[in-house]
């Protein structure tokens, strides 16, 4: 028997799990309302795919350079100019097949093996994954109803005094709470990684999906911090696998470096359908638009039921507490889908630990959607409140 690298020995991504298992009673021909993944459900719109179809016929669809299309990135910098109102050179962009691969390579240009990583807990549970597999050791900062589930500066500090860790990986809004960093917030995060010596990666992949709150780039603050985002979300690309990193300057070639050789470059098909969203975004406004009706009718049922949840600010998830079912989430999720054809995600996907008592909800859906999953689950939760 040969040997397995320990590499590979990491917790599997039980949001995906859940969907196979859905998409398998699809198969044999049932019904199911898919609220455990954050993927957008509506269609591209038929302008974008238009033009898409167009290029395919028409420009050869080769390796563009490892950085990406040029004129992909200076049309990222004319949106973080239009809509942060800050400048940044087209050049500190860098286009990767995804956000995953921009972690892949932010922490193989920024870390040693042996680093140490503060991420938050709940949180988005590639981070742990990738962290583990890259040698990297992870300190963990745990949101509580303390602090309001949110990012407390001074907590980070005793953290720091404590572990020194060399990075701080944060998402702002939150996957899966929804909970965001006001722009203040966002400053003295990076203000205190600059004053250590502390590499900030902020996770912006769901901006442009919040319900009231204030949205701040930390590279309006930070030129060391990296920015990670990605077309998937608010855009809906997720299966093109296509997103973007902001760098410093001195980061740049390294990280060129490596994505010649890990990726070569991202899918130029890709690159050309970002292009087209960037530059027909108006398309996109009436998303957030469903979004915000879903969410609607999905807390003011929870409110009613006197249900817990944490704050969704951002994003398109509800992180619900479940501990008065006394049942685990593992459970109750198998419970929702087998029995009721709703798919939701295990609270153990985000926190190893406490995360058995919550599931997360998806409500990146169709507004019809919302409201036949909403009346199930009001059948479901009934019996045990």
């Amino acid at each position: 028997m040969l040997k397995l690298s320990q590499r590979a020995n990491v917790s599997p991504f039980i949001a995906m799990d859940v969907l196979s298992k859905a998409q398998q009673l699809e198969a044999e021909g049932h019904k199911v309302i898919h609220m455990e993944v954050g993927q957008p459900s509506f269609k591209l719109p038929q302008q974008i795919k238009e033009k898409i179809a167009k290029t395919i016929q028409t420009d050869y669809l080769g390796y563009t350079p490892a950085n990406g299309q040029q004129q992909l990135k200076e049309q990222l910098s004319l949106y973080y100019k239009d809509y942060y109102n800050v400048e940044i050179d087209p050049e500190r962009f860098i286009i990767t097949t995804g956000s995953s691969a921009g972690f892949n390579l932010s922490f193989l240009a920024c870390f040693e093996p042996g680093d140490k990583i503060l991420m938050p807990v709940p949180g988005y549970p590639a981070y742990r994954n990738i962290l583990k597999a890259l040698g990297l050791e992870i300190i963990e900062y745990h949101y509580s109803s303390e602090n309001d589930w949110r990012f407390d500066i001074e907590r980070v500090k005793a953290l720091h005094a404590k572990f020194k860790f060399n990075g701080i990986l944060l998402a702002s809004p939150n996957n899966p709470t929804g909970s965001m960093l006001s722009p203040d917030e966002l400053k003295l995060t990076c203000d205190f990684c600059s004053n250590h010596g502390i590499r900030f990666l902020s996770d912006e992949i769901y901006h442009q999906i919040s319900y009231g709150k204030e949205e701040a780039t930390a590279a309006a603050f930070s030129k060391d911090a990296i920015v990670v985002n990605s077309f998937s979300k608010f855009f809906g690309l997720t299966g093109w696998r296509i997103g973007w990193l902001i760098v410093a300057e001195e980061l740049v070639r390294p990280i060129e470096k490596l994505a010649q050789s890990l990726y070569i470059s991202a899918p130029t098909i890709s690159q050309n359908a970002a292009l087209s969203c960037l530059q027909n975004q108006d398309l996109f406004k009436d998303s957030l638009k469903k979004y915000q009706g879903n969410r609607d009718i999905l807390l003011s049922f929870f409110d009613a039921k006197k249900m817990n949840y944490l704050p969704a600010d951002g994003a398109f998830y509800i992180y619900l507490d479940i501990e008065f079912t006394n049942l685990v989430a593992t459970i109750l999720c198998e419970k929702l889908l087998n029995d009721h054809k709703i798919a939701v995600t295990p609270g153990n996907d985000f926190d190893p630990e406490g995360g058995h008592k919550y599931i997360r909800i998806s409500y990146a859906r169709d507004e019809a959607d919302i409201i036949t999953a909403r009346d199930k689950m009001d059948l479901f939760f009934s019996q045990y409140i």
